[in-house]
């Protein structure tokens, strides 16, 4: 899609399980929506609830028909990237979910599948030992079979529901990671597609000895591979779907690399038709599904038609017209048709969307958060103290808006000129004396005075801004912000929780401010990168739809632009309702579900404007607290 993991790096063999998730309290943004991409969704056979899984960590459980939240599951989670979430299937029944993604790590080599009841939420079973990062689940249309595609190659897993989901298959020769697979709707087949090129058919045998054998000591093998296949689409077949009646055979595959959307004959992998994609030169149409009619073929990626990201629909099958459906405006990531006639849509800026059988909108749930991209430039104004930001609830400055952090308070529209000391408003400076920095603008091979920039594998650098005399200059890429001198050498990094769409580097020196694509801005400490404050504010939502309580969390995509201000220890100041918008997630080991204790339930401890107050004057929480004459809070329960 708009952007790969990179791939887990795996330490030398034997692989080890970690030691568990953090102990401590962690502190994490609800404002009752997904803060982070969408990456998967699932839905019972009926067409009654919608889960997704997304970078955020959690996973979410929504009423198909009027977009209510109805559950949010809390895994077991870490720093970084352990416990995000990229694939999500659940039981034709919806009596169980499967989750997983960069989950189950810990510090060891070895990843887990989750599985959740769907009613308590309660962690029923970790499927352990997995190799690397999983990227896809499927469920069989009987609910008895669970699939997994891994990252790195490391191919397929096939896990058996009635056996109390014991291991029945593996394929380990593949030579990518595997981003889709998909079950025959009579259960015979098995599909996978890897970005080694090649699609994979397994034959689904019904008369195992012994129950579900593998190899000799098990009887005859239930899952053979039967034929591999390279298709003329494109070289990273992405999604596949079959047709969903039973007999018909059809599979449906998109691209990462290319708008082709193909048919084959699912039971030989020989193709049968390609639909109309004429035109349709830039981006991908990743993601693909039928309508539940099998009368249209559905699909979405990274497409973009300069209007947004549209849904793209083709009649007869995938034979006849093309239709544009108006859908998004960030990456589509999944696709699932409903049994009511509607495709349920996740995105990637976040947004969940359900649209009826002619594309319109029934239900938009958006991310309720500030857009955080486009935030460079003008569009991204930092007072030369770091006490002022100017910037845009929207992209880049649409809906433009100042937080001034001595007073607390969020201003609508453009910041009015003020030559009080330390308090004009100055974009990110992106030259400097002898600076030359080139190729840092959505690009991943930046170049300081034609040297490379090494970034990590699949990572992008987004945004760039210097100090004014060029000492330093700082890097905000997808997964990180990068601190370098002026010869280029690397002072130091911090973990992103989000693309870092916008960076600046206050006049004087001290503070580095970043927007993320969470929907926060956050200020550090220039000299050694210390957090000391961050900002969330919750933007109307736009869209149609309802989202109440769910899991005791309350909804506050809708309010008007509640705002809450932290430390890292969670101190905080708010405005009126913004004090239930981040809370503590703590995690209860490795089999059993998380605890979420909202800040506004710890008021009395937390809630400390008079230390806000020092934070950026100090550069220090612990500063700050003995200024403002404040003891440091009890621990949060763990």
């Amino acid at each position: 899609m708009t952007s790969r993991l990179l791939s887990l790096l795996h330490t030398a063999s034997p692989r080890k399980p970690g030691n568990g998730p953090p102990k401590h309290p962690l502190l994490r943004l609800e404002n009752g929506r997904h803060t982070a991409q969408i990456r998967s969704i699932a839905t019972d056979r009926a067409g009654r609830w919608i889960v997704s899984a997304s970078d955020d960590k959690t996973l979410r459980r929504w009423e198909a028909k009027s977009g209510k939240l109805l559950h949010t599951y809390r895994l077991p989670i870490g720093e970084g990237n352990d416990g995000k979430l990229f694939s999500v299937a659940m039981d034709p029944r919806g009596d169980w979910i499967a989750a997983a993604g960069w989950t189950d790590l810990w510090g060891g080599s070895t990843t887990a599948i989750y599985l959740l009841e769907r009613a308590s939420g309660r962690l029923i079973k970790r499927l352990t030992g997995l190799e690397d990062v999983i990227f896809h689940l499927a469920v069989s249309a009987d609910g008895r079979w669970l699939s997994a595609g891994l990252c790195g190659g490391e191919g397929l897993r096939v896990f058996d529901a009635r056996n109390r989901f014991r291991q029945v298959f593996a394929d380990r020769k593949y030579g990518d990671a595997s981003y889709g697979v998909a079950f025959a709707p009579d259960g015979r087949w098995l599909v996978t597609s890897s970005w080694d090129g090649q699609l994979r058919l397994y034959r689904i045998e019904s008369g195992a000895k012994n129950g579900a054998g593998v190899g000799a000591k098990g009887g005859v093998p239930r899952f053979t591979l039967r034929k591999k296949a390279r298709l003329e689409g494109g070289n990273q077949p992405y999604a596949i779907a079959f047709h969903p009646a039973p007999g018909d055979g059809r599979l449906a595959v998109g691209f990462n690399d290319s708008t082709t959307v193909q048919v084959l004959d699912g039971r030989d992998l020989t193709p049968r038709y390609a639909a109309d994609t004429r035109g349709l030169d830039n981006g991908n149409l990743g993601n693909v599904a039928w309508s539940a009619d099998g009368e249209r073929l559905l699909a979405g990626g990274s497409h973009d038609d300069y209007d947004g990201f549209p849904v793209l629909a083709w009649d007869q099958g995938g034979r006849g017209a093309r239709s544009v459906w108006p859908t998004a405006d960030d990456t589509i990531m999944d696709l699932k048709a409903l049994p009511s006639g509607d495709l349920a849509v996740v995105t990637g800026d976040p947004a969940l969307l359900v649209l009826d059988a002619t594309g319109a909108r029934r239900v938009a749930l958006t991310a309720g958060m500030v857009d955080m991209r486009g935030k460079l430039g003008e569009h991204f104004r930092l007072s030369i103290d770091g006490s002022r930001i100017a910037f845009g609830l929207g992209y880049g400055s649409l809906e433009p808006v100042w937080f001034d952090l001595d007073q607390r308070r969020l201003h609508r529209g453009p910041p009015p000129a003020d030559d009080a000391p330390g308090k004009a408003l100055l974009p990110p400076r992106l030259t400097a004396p002898g600076l030359v920095v080139g190729g840092w603008k959505n690009e991943d091979r930046p170049k300081l005075n034609g040297k490379a920039l090494k970034l990590e594998g699949y990572e992008s650098s987004r945004s760039l801004a210097m100090t004014p005399e060029g000492e330093y200059f700082l890097l905000g890429t997808d997964w990180r912000l990068l601190l370098f001198d002026w010869r280029g050498r690397k002072l130091g990094q911090i973990p992103a929780p989000g693309v870092a769409w916008g960076v600046n580097i206050s006049d004087d020196r001290r503070l580095a401010v970043a927007a993320f694509g969470d929907g926060t801005l956050r200020w550090y400490r220039l000299e050694d990168g210390e957090p000391l404050l961050c900002l969330f504010i919750a933007v109307p939502d736009q869209g149609q739809g309802e989202a109440g309580e769910g899991n005791g969390q309350e909804d506050h995509a809708g309010e008007e632009n509640d705002w809450v201000l932290w430390t890292p220890s969670g101190y905080y100041d708010a405005s009126p309702g913004g004090g239930g918008l981040i809370g503590w997630h703590v995690n209860n080991g490795k089999n059993k579900a998380a605890d979420f204790y909202p800040a506004s339930d710890l008021r009395e401890h937390f809630y400390r404007p008079e230390v806000i107050a020092y934070v950026l004057s100090e550069l220090d929480e612990k500063k700050a607290l003995a200024r403002a004459g404040v003891k440091p809070a009890p621990p949060v329960p763990k």
